[in-house]
């Protein structure tokens, strides 16, 4: 029997960014995945080109297609390797004990990689299993940091994302995505998803 195509959920309970290494028209790949620390929320806009066509007072159709989604979510922990893939920059350990340092540095002329995002919900009404919100081909942008004394930082992330070049098969149609939704039956180990 087919699952439900309709659940609740409650929260997130992991979010995970994969550096895409290639889309093309030929290829999408994607690197290994870094978990995003503490993130427990995520948010959603979805973005759609329109347009009508009049005749004298009357809309006879409406165009409509999807352009992008934009994204946004805040996380508990501070995370190099993330600023890195979001923003661009490099992380750098040096030293020996007890004088190890490890560096990000971030400068103008650094430029952050397109990635995939995953948000997995395993707290959802169809008899077990995850939800899982994939955006294929995102750019983001490192956002506030909040600190404050005698409370822990809490630091964002936002973006949007938009089409893949590479075209992927759904439903016996081919599709440059933006995103997939998926409903799994037995929760699972998030990994990038490539065709």
């Amino acid at each position: 029997m087919a699952l439900k195509h309709l659940t609740r959920t409650l929260g997130v309970d992991k979010i995970t960014l994969f550096p895409i290494t290639a889309d093309d028209s030929s290829s999408y790949t994607c690197g290994t995945g870094i978990d995003v620390p503490g993130a427990k929320e995520i948010n959603l806009t979805y973005e759609f080109i329109e347009a009508e066509f009049e005749n004298g007072l009357n809309i006879e159709e409406i165009y409509q297609r999807a352009k992008k989604v934009a994204f946004s979510f805040n996380f508990s922990k501070l995370d190099l390797d993330l600023n890195a893939l979001v923003a661009g920059g490099d992380v750098e350990d040096s030293g020996l004990t007890p004088d190890q340092k490890t560096t990000y540095s971030f400068g103008v002329n650094d430029k952050g990689g397109y990635f995939q995002l995953q948000a997995q919900i395993e707290e959802q009404e169809n008899d077990g299993g995850d939800v899982v919100i994939a955006l294929m081909k995102c750019k983001g942008k490192v956002g506030d940091v909040a600190s404050k004394e005698g409370e822990f930082s809490s630091f964002s992330i936002s973006g949007s994302a938009i089409p893949t070049i590479n075209t992927f098969t759904r439903n016996t149609k081919d599709k440059n995505l933006i995103q997939d939704i998926i409903f799994r039956e037995t929760t699972a180990a998030l990994a990038a998803i490539t065709s």
